[in-house]
């Protein structure tokens, strides 16, 4: 059985780890994951076993996936043995949600459904009516001890006058019977029994399960097939070279003799380039004075 501390303790840190995560903090999320599952693995519940397991899974995965690094592949591993945890401890809650339902969608179950809610409102009504069953008794054994007293009475009678008050058409009672009253017992204590899940809770509880598993089957689906993808080759420097050429097609040979000619060539081109004059303000400010004579 979980302790409540501890589960209370657990579900107060989910939001926090989901904030975590949606805010790009995927190391923090990690490890806060990593810890609590560390903690309290022993004594949480298997959803929350299952939710730190997948969420601790999801911030490798995503840092594999968003970040080209040199341990990529360790990230993917570990995001696959967390993915396989997650399952491991949702398959039990997953099959015992599911044979809950079965149990209940059974005809047999339905049959003691009905009749179980028909004894409760019975109960119900017998608790606030003075024909309870220990009433009853009470009553019947209160008629035994006067019939004693008065063998004069036959328990017909008796009977019939004992509960005359509650009959609808009163009866003739005899001269010089003195009736004794009711006794009434007190009320029983009821004491509350905890509410249990309806069906139809039930059948959605099985339902996010399902969903929640097939997800997490998805996630492991990808990092499996992400792992057996190559990586593909960096192509550094590319920003700073103005040539098309890639790295396939450069020479094997890099040696600074093969760029002389080169760079020969490009500066004898560069000394016959025509450029354009610069712009000259003689001829502006000559006919500012022109018109400035006129006037």
């Amino acid at each position: 059985m979980v302790p409540d501390t501890n589960y209370v303790d657990v579900k107060s840190r989910m939001p926090e780890i989901k904030e975590l995560f949606h805010t790009r903090h995927y190391v923090q999320c990690a490890s806060l994951c990593e810890h609590l599952l560390t903690r309290s693995h022993a004594q949480a519940h298997p959803l929350h076993v299952a939710y730190l397991n997948f969420y601790l899974a999801l911030a490798h995965d995503t840092v594999a996936r968003e970040t080209v690094i040199r341990n990529r592949q360790e990230e993917l591993d570990i995001a696959e043995k967390h993915y396989i945890a997650a399952l491991t401890a949702l398959t039990p809650l997953e099959l015992q949600y599911s044979e809950e339902v079965t149990e209940f969608q059974s005809p047999t179950s339905s049959i003691n459904e009905q009749r179980g809610s028909r004894r409760r409102a019975s109960d119900a009504t017998s608790l606030h009516s003075n024909h309870s069953v220990s009433t009853t008794a009470t009553s019947q054994a209160d008629e035994d001890f006067d019939n004693k007293k008065s063998p004069a009475f036959d328990s017909t009678e008796a009977r019939s006058n004992r509960f005359v008050r509650f009959s609808p058409a009163p009866e003739t009672i005899p001269d010089g019977v003195n009736l004794k009253p009711a006794k009434r017992r007190p009320s029983p204590i009821v004491i509350p029994t905890p509410k249990r899940e309806s069906s139809a809770e039930r059948r959605q509880i099985c339902a996010n399960l399902s969903s929640f598993t097939t997800m997490i089957k998805a996630h492991l689906t990808g990092v499996r097939a992400l792992r057996n993808t190559p990586v593909a080759p960096l192509q550094r420097w590319s920003f700073s070279r103005s040539r098309s050429s890639t790295i396939s097609s450069r020479p094997e040979s890099r040696d600074s003799n093969d760029d002389v000619p080169s760079w020969d060539k490009i500066r004898e081109e560069r000394k016959h380039v025509t450029f354009r004059p610069r712009f000259n303000p003689a001829s502006v400010q000559s006919l500012c004075r022109d018109a400035i004579n006129d006037l």
